[in-house]
């Protein structure tokens, strides 16, 4: 072997030294950076990837219970919301709010503009806000109270907000905003929480006359439907805020929900594994390129 070929196979090795030496010093710095920016940001980058994420259903927060007033007991029908957190961390600061109220008039819904947007109570605690809604299976949701029905005088529907309005005037007669007759009503309600995107929902009440029999008022009394506000859920902007084909759907189950989002999350993983597993056979590929291949390159 000449020594011009030695010379040169000395100056390729430390050729190939050196960009080894490059390419390590760099993953070093790019570690470092990862591991600090992982320090400062991990919280914010944990609060990305973990969301609440809020339903709500009617069932199975409905039933016929005994309600006393100034000390007299009365028959009573209590309609609860179950709230529902799907998402992979608990919500903090939980409230559902009534955004607003329409009657049926004719062929009409006319929105109530006396009725002031109020947050509906939390069962059993009357709280406003709930602190914690941990997340999990739907046992683990929690009910506010949506309205009730109370057999005395006019056996009026009552919404449970957080306040009872005074009284004004419709149409010559004087009523509470939140306190109708039988009738048909329509409204918008949003689950918000601090950690977690709003959701809309819209809101059907057809109330017709009180019922003794528990089963036939559920069926022939009242009926209630929900729907979700897509248009709001895809930040654009519905029309009046009701129920339409293209702006609404009936409630999706929650375990249609869950499947939905395993699937997404399911096939993104993917998508990350396969970039992962790339990068490495071409890194793998450019280390064998750079590093001597026989005992006689390396003479």
């Amino acid at each position: 072997m000449s020594n011009t070929t030695v010379i040169a196979t000395i100056a390729d090795a430390a050729s190939a030294g050196s960009v080894t030496d490059w390419l390590t010093s760099i993953g070093t710095i790019a570690a470092a950076v990862v591991a600090l920016g992982i320090a400062i940001f991990g919280d914010q980058l944990k609060a990305l990837m973990r969301k609440p994420r809020l339903t709500a259903t009617v069932r199975p927060h409905f039933n016929k219970i005994k309600f006393r007033i100034d000390g007299i007991s009365y028959d009573s029908y209590h309609y609860g919301l179950r709230i529902e957190n799907h998402g992979n961390t608990g919500a903090v600061n939980v409230e559902v709010r009534m955004l607003s109220l329409s009657t049926k008039k004719g062929e009409e819904f006319i929105r109530d503009l006396h009725f002031p947007p109020q947050n509906l109570v939390w069962a059993f605690t009357h709280a406003i806000v709930m602190e914690h809604l941990p997340s999990g299976p739907p046992d683990l949701g929690k009910s506010c109270d949506f309205f009730h029905i109370v057999n005395r005088q006019d056996a009026l529907l009552e919404f449970g907000t957080e306040a009872t309005p005074n009284e004004v005037e419709y149409d010559g007669d004087w009523a509470w905003p939140t306190r109708r007759k039988p009738g048909v009503y329509r409204g918008t309600l949003a689950i918000s929480a601090d950690n977690a995107k709003t959701s809309y929902l819209h809101f059907e009440v057809i109330y017709d006359k009180w019922i003794n029999d528990e089963a036939e008022m559920s069926t022939n009394g009242l009926t209630l439907k929900l729907w979700h506000d897509l248009q709001r859920r895809l930040g654009q902007r519905g029309v009046a805020g009701y129920p339409r084909t293209a702006a609404c759907e009936e409630v999706i189950h929650p375990c249609h929900l869950r499947c939905q989002n395993d699937r997404r999350i399911a096939a993104i993983s993917g998508h990350l594994r396969a970039v992962r597993r790339t990068f490495s056979q071409r890194m793998r590929r450019l280390t064998r390129c750079l590093k001597p291949t026989t005992e006689a390159d390396k003479e």
